[in-house]
């Protein structure tokens, strides 16, 4: 990861490190590894798994690798009505 954050500095790009959504190590060391390499080289950090952790199962369906989702409301009367997860 540290080859990757490097090479993106060194093309004038700010990477945005993204933590996942699971714990499968079970005990948080890639989500906090990543967030130290983000405080480490003072890049953004979107905290993903902060964003799905109060949700059921973090977010994810039974197979542990996609998101679940809910139905757009585009019939709703409501204007600029959003689905939920449109806010992380």
């Amino acid at each position: 990861m540290r080859k990757i954050i490097e090479y993106s500095i060194e093309q004038g790009v700010i990477p945005i490190l993204t933590t996942k959504a699971d714990n499968k190590e079970e005990d948080g060391s890639i989500n906090a590894t990543i967030a130290r390499l983000a405080l480490e080289y003072q890049v953004p950090l979107w905290n993903f798994y902060a964003a799905v952790d109060p949700l059921a199962n973090n977010g994810l369906q039974e197979d542990m690798a996609h998101l679940t989702w809910g139905r757009n409301l585009f019939d709703d009367r409501m204007p600029c009505r959003k689905p939920g997860r449109s806010a992380t």
